[in-house]
């Protein structure tokens, strides 16, 4: 018994400890701070990227990013917010960004400083996620979604709301994957009497259903 634990621990810390990606191996400052943040300490988390403005007609998806962080937090998904003044639609001060989010919308999600998000002086995270993705915002809030190995696997345009069936599809769908490929190692490994399926789409009913169960657990159809 104890060696078909320290099995399924090995096995289950080969899916989860991930390296480091080249794309995360990044440094943000910490907004309103004078501290750094390598986004390798984000890795092994599913993680969504998003260009945020106070002053945009965007600026109210703060309130659904800082619920989906809530509702996702404990299934290891974080929300990272990046201000940026590309648009000309973020103040200038990053202590009054600091303040709005805060005050105006109660947000804890990770916020990193004010950067350039687009063109030849884009942040060199933004420029890594653009080489990725062969996507650059095009206005505030636009979204990446990155998987826990540090890959973009999803991107969304601004018009694309943090608690739309579209993103959550994609964030379930991304938590599936993950489970299943645990699945299969422990079945080639012998450590699963029986095989179970797994299906590669899901119809929008279904996803819903799977959406009221516990997040990012819930069972395969």
């Amino acid at each position: 018994m104890k060696k078909l634990l320290l099995s399924i621990t090995c096995i289950f810390m080969g899916q989860t400890a991930f390296a480091c990606s080249e794309l995360l191996d990044s440094e943000m400052r910490i907004l309103d701070s004078a501290e750094s943040q390598n986004l390798c300490e984000y890795e092994g988390k599913t993680l969504l990227v998003v260009n945020v403005a106070s002053r945009c007609g965007y600026t109210y998806q703060y309130a659904s990013l800082q619920a989906l962080y809530e509702k996702y937090k404990e299934e290891d998904f974080v929300v990272l917010g990046i201000p940026s003044r590309d648009f000309f639609q973020e103040y200038s001060d990053e202590s009054d960004v600091a303040e709005f989010c805060s005050t105006e919308y109660g947000v804890n999600f990770p916020m990193f400083s004010t950067v350039k998000v687009r063109g030849k002086k884009a942040h060199p995270f933004y420029k890594k996620l653009k080489k990725e993705s062969g996507v650059e915002p095009t206005w505030n809030f636009n979204k990446y979604l990155i998987s826990k190995n540090g890959k973009v696997v999803s991107t969304f345009k601004s018009g694309v709301k943090p608690d739309s069936p579209e993103l959550i599809s994609a964030m379930l769908g991304l938590q599936l994957f993950t489970s299943h490929a645990l699945g299969l190692s422990l079945l080639t490994h012998g450590l699963l009497d029986h095989p179970f399926s797994f299906r590669h789409s899901q119809t929008q009913e279904q996803i819903q259903h799977t959406h009221q169960l516990p997040p990012w657990r819930a069972k395969l159809p």
